[in-house]
């Protein structure tokens, strides 16, 4: 079983990092320069397939594609930006060639904060809709989700549900994670976190619009466990010298089995 690290396939999340670095002149003294960076592209090792990122005129990511191992296309991605909102239509392709498609609507406020998110699956007859909203406490973190989703047939609803989650942080980090679901117990997910400063954020909507999701946390994360069950997620990087991650590793621990994702990133710099 193949974990998703990255679900492109129903739209995600421009990647751009400031990086200094030196040049010298003859009489001149050194001075610090800024290179700007964005994700091109990355690879799964263990699996063989990868990801593609396109920008438009203003280094925003305009279209995400998914390959699987052998070349072929697996999902595309397409972005759009107006005054507060942000569009993702995502096309998956099915292996007997039928597709799947959904969207994401990224509403955000006057200060560029998420405010709620809808998303819409195409299953054919089949339709799911989900929205997410957002609260943020007075440092502009992140400490409340509702979610609320609902699934139709033919126009007929076949269920509907919703789920709270609360974040609390420690130090600038997110360390637990209690969600709340219709008729069960709470689910407490805990993380913890390398010394490592996270400055690309990778897995965030910041790859969008920076600071859409309020305050991230401050450091790479470790690893994730919660109460519900044994499984573990455990995260180990490699870093270059500008600070930018080259290589994500997680592995994922269930019962008695393990099962790898090895992303490697390139990025583009000018």
């Amino acid at each position: 079983m193949k974990k998703q690290l990255l679900p492109l396939a129903i739209g995600l999340l421009s990647i751009t990092a400031v990086i200094t670095s030196c040049k010298k002149d003859d009489d001149d003294p050194i001075t610090p320069a800024q290179q700007i960076c964005k994700i091109d592209y990355f690879t799964d090792e263990e699996y063989g397939d990868s990801s593609q990122f396109l920008y438009d005129a203003q280094n925003r990511i305009s279209r995400t594609e998914s390959y699987n191992a052998d070349k072929s296309l697996r999902s595309y991605s397409d972005y759009t930006y107006s005054m507060n909102k942000i569009v993702c239509h995502t096309v998956f392709y099915n292996s007997d060639n039928t597709t799947i498609e959904s969207e994401i609507q990224y509403h955000l406020n006057s200060d560029g904060l998420l405010q709620y998110e809808s998303q819409t699956r195409d299953y054919g007859s089949n339709m799911n809709y989900d929205t997410t909203f957002y609260t943020y406490d007075s440092n502009g973190y992140a400490i409340r989700l509702v979610n609320k989703e609902f699934a139709t047939n033919n126009d007929v609803i076949l269920y509907a549900s919703s789920d709270t989650t609360w974040y609390t942080y420690t130090n600038g980090n997110l360390t637990s994670e209690r969600i709340k679901r219709q008729n069960s117990s709470d689910i407490i997910t805990t993380h913890t976190y390398t010394n490592i400063e996270d400055k690309t954020h990778f897995f965030s909507n910041d790859m969008l619009s920076p600071g859409m999701n309020g305050k991230l946390s401050k450091n790479l994360i470790a690893s994730s466990s919660n109460n519900e069950n044994s499984d573990t997620d455990t995260y180990t990087y490699e870093i270059n010298n500008t600070g930018l991650i080259t290589r994500y590793t997680m592995v994922y621990t269930y019962g008695s089995n393990t099962d790898t994702n090895d992303l490697h990133l390139y990025y583009l710099c000018k």
